[in-house]
């Protein structure tokens, strides 16, 4: 992180003049996204085009953390913020944030973990989680609408939260045409129990595949007991520091999982290999349309090598029932 502290404090500089109403974390959160960020597509970091391995901004800090759960702000939510702050601890999360309902929660008093960002879902046509909020956008809001107001004017980032559900089911023509702007898609969401295993990633399957760089989350959702590590992200950072996660969320240096594990992700000479660190991980990769390249690899390294015809590469480990997403390998 120290490359990037010249920028930090030029980003900050302004920041501070132009958006006196906020609060000075917000500002500073916006700083380090906006460092991380190609500015002229999204608030993703992950550039448009070319050749990208998210796993090159790995930190050796790897950190438990959970992107979408409400309180009792939301109006389904059992616990109280600091409840909720209590159990993530109990269970073994490093850091959280809270997505309560169109309604943004601040860090609860007692917080023993680390506090991401100020954050909200957005229920209105689609479901968003809104990070880094600075204020609640209200109305009857379509996906463009919160990001054109979040992505573009307010420098937040967007998260297409369960996109499977079939309440709220977003059709393949949405995501295309609608979603640019969005860095994150939940391939899992422990909640709502729509994606299962392989056969998960069908909204990001069709969003990396009509050239949309998103990065994939796995989430507990959490409103009851029962939803407690049902899906979480591990975040490989630099630090403990929140702006060093923040910046290894938004490059995609991170796994989405339900409970398997892997050790490492590594690019080396038109290869990619998996180290999942079990003898009994069965991994497979996948391509264009979710297409799964090759035959799945049963052992403790997977391997694939690169035909020179694939737009992006990603991979999913199933460890005894349990499943762990990498984020792609962009070759185009």
């Amino acid at each position: 992180m120290k490359k990037y502290l010249p920028l930090f404090l030029i980003l900050l500089i302004p920041l501070i003049a132009c958006e006196k109403s906020d609060d000075q974390e917000l500002l500073i959160n916006r700083s380090i996204i906006e460092m991380a960020t190609d500015e002229d597509i999204t608030n993703t970091a992950v550039p448009p085009s070319g050749f990208y391995n998210p796993y090159s901004y790995a930190g050796s800090v790897r950190l438990k953390g959970q992107m979408h759960c409400h309180s009792t702000n939301s109006a389904d939510g059992n616990y109280t913020p600091s409840e909720l702050a209590a159990m993530f601890k109990k269970a073994g999360y490093d850091f959280f944030t809270i997505t309560d309902h169109d309604y943004i929660t601040t860090e609860p008093q007692g917080n023993e973990l680390i506090w991401l960002c100020n954050s909200y879902e957005s229920t209105q046509m689609t479901h968003q989680c809104v990070y880094n909020a600075g204020s609640v956008l209200k109305g009857v809001l379509s996906i463009r609408d919160v990001i054109d107001y979040q992505v573009f004017k307010r420098s937040a980032v967007v998260g297409l939260a369960h996109p499977n559900w079939l309440r709220h089911w977003v059709e393949k023509e949405d995501l295309i045409t609608d979603c640019k702007g969005t860095s994150f898609v939940e391939v899992w969401n422990g909640t709502m129990n729509t994606s299962l295993g392989e056969n998960g990633p069908r909204a990001w399957d069709i969003m990396l595949s009509n050239n949309m760089r998103v990065l994939a989350l796995a989430v507990d959702d959490l409103h009851a007991a029962g939803h407690l590590k049902k899906g979480w992200v591990e975040v490989l950072s630099m630090s403990r520091n929140r702006n060093d996660i923040m910046f290894a969320l938004l490059k995609g240096a991170f796994y989405a999982t339900n409970g398997a594990t892997i050790d490492a992700v590594e690019y080396r000479r038109d290869t990619i290999t998996i180290r999942t660190g079990s003898p009994t991980a069965i991994t497979a990769f996948y391509g264009v349309d979710g297409v799964q390249l090759g035959e799945k690899i049963v052992g403790n390294n997977a391997q694939y090598g690169i035909k020179g015809s694939e737009k992006y590469v990603r991979a999913v480990v199933e460890n005894k029932g349990k499943y762990c997403w990498t984020q792609p390998i962009f070759l185009k």
